[in-house]
C-alpha cells in the first residue's frame, strides 16, 4: 500500500496530469481503505476471536462490519433473523470495557457477551427463541 507521503506525491502527479484519474482513484481508494483497516486492526483480531460454533440447523451470513464494528453478520434459525457485531473498541454505543459480542433481532430482544464465551450467544438465541414459541 501507499504511505501517506505517497499519496500526496500521488495527488500531486494527478493534479500536474502525471497519471490519469483511473489510476489515481484506484490508489487513493486503496489508501483510504487500509488506513481504515490499519484503525480496525483487522489481523490482529483474527487470531483473537475465539471459534462459533452454532446449531446445525442454523445459518450465518458474514457480512461487512460497519459503525466501528470488527466483525457483523447475521444468524437464521428457525424462521427468525439475528444481528451479530463483535465491537472491540467499545464503538456501537455501549461502554462494556472488553470486547463483546452483541446480539439482536430489532426492540424485542438484544443480549451482549464477552467476546471470550461465544457459547453465551447461542444459548440467548435459543432462549429467546423458546421464548418466541410460547407466546404462539
Amino acid at each position: 500500500m501507499i504511505s501517506k507521503t505517497s499519496y500526496i506525491d500521488l495527488k500531486e502527479k494527478f493534479e500536474s496530469g502525471m497519471i490519469d484519474e483511473d489510476d489515481y482513484l484506484f490508489y487513493r481508494n486503496s489508501w483510504f481503505r487500509k488506513e481504515a483497516e490499519d484503525d480496525v486492526e483487522y489481523e490482529k483480531w483474527l487470531t483473537k476471536i475465539p471459534k462459533v460454533t452454532l446449531p446445525k440447523d442454523w445459518v450465518l451470513i458474514p457480512g461487512t462490519p460497519f459503525a466501528g464494528a470488527v466483525g457483523y453478520g447475521k444468524i437464521f434459525a428457525e424462521g427468525m433473523c439475528f444481528d451479530l457485531y463483535l465491537d472491540c473498541y467499545n464503538l456501537l454505543g455501549y461502554y462494556y470495557g472488553d470486547p463483546y459480542w452483541q446480539v439482536y433481532n430489532g426492540a424485542e430482544f438484544s443480549f451482549r457477551c464477552d467476546m471470550k464465551e461465544p457459547e453465551k450467544i447461542i444459548e440467548a438465541i435459543q432462549g429467546e427463541l423458546a421464548r418466541c414459541k410460547s407466546q404462539k
